[in-house]
């Protein structure tokens, strides 16, 4: 994973490709499928780069239960 210890490393994150199309998304809480659904970028990339916002802090994470009893996160950029 992607470390963001510093201001530095946040700016790195902020400027890598699909970036602020996520946190734009993101700006209600949604499932990492739907995200990757909006910005047009493949599940396995919207996997990657949310769990490296939310290393640097730029998303957090809501838990959700559905019908089904399962838990659902959705993630949500920070305002």
């Amino acid at each position: 994973m992607y470390s963001c210890n510093s201001k530095e490393n946040s700016d790195v994150m902020l400027d890598k490709a699909n970036t602020r199309k996520i946190i734009e998304a993101a700006s209600n809480p949604k499932s990492i499928r739907d995200i990757s659904t909006e910005c047009g970028i493949s599940l396995s990339t919207g996997y990657r780069r949310v769990y490296e916002l939310c290393d640097c802090k730029l998303l957090e994470v809501h838990s959700s239960t559905i019908r089904s009893g399962r838990r659902c996160l959705l993630f949500k950029s920070r305002n």
